[in-house]
């Protein structure tokens, strides 16, 4: 899988899987979840969201930050996520989707 501005396409099929218009910037960072189908974007926006990536849905949003989101990160368990702007660090808590029982 490859994230070309805000497409995520998959180069071994040659296809688009989707194009992700929710952001008002320009995205500027994207990881996958360590265990679970979900992944993080963060953009010039200001903003952090949350994709289902089973159905493309978004699942979440955090922000607006002070700064355009430069980096974006997931902690080892998954339970949250890191995002750097040019002048900090913050850590958001509880960003995992709801389990269907």
């Amino acid at each position: 899988l490859v994230w070309f501005g805000s497409q995520l396409w998959d180069l071994t099929a040659g296809k688009l899987l989707h194009e992700f218009k929710l952001h008002e910037g320009a995205v500027r960072a994207v990881e996958f979840h360590p265990t679970e189908c979900l992944m993080a974007s963060g953009s010039q926006d200001r903003r952090c969201r949350l994709w289902d990536m089973e159905t493309f849905e978004l699942v979440g949003t955090a922000g607006p930050d002070s700064m355009p989101v430069q980096a974006i990160a997931w902690d080892s368990s998954g339970d949250h996520i890191i995002t750097a702007t040019a002048a900090h660090v913050k850590v958001t808590c509880g960003v995992r989707k709801e389990r269907e029982s």
